[in-house]
């Protein structure tokens, strides 16, 4: 199992409504995919659209 799926499973089983796991095992802690193109500009808009579901 990747670090990433672990890290994932791990804060889904502590079950507790306040945390949101959302993960892009396609890109690397730069946000970025293995042609080096960054996604930056992607995950700030999943980020802006996920924090008005959160304040509801």
């Amino acid at each position: 199992m990747s670090s990433v799926m672990s890290a994932e499973a791990m804060f889904l089983s502590l079950a507790v409504p306040e945390i949101t796991v959302r993960t892009f095992p396609d890109l690397d802690h730069g946000f970025k995919d293995e042609m080096g193109q960054s996604h930056g500009e992607d995950i700030v808009k999943v980020i802006k659209e996920w924090i008005p579901l959160i304040l509801e």
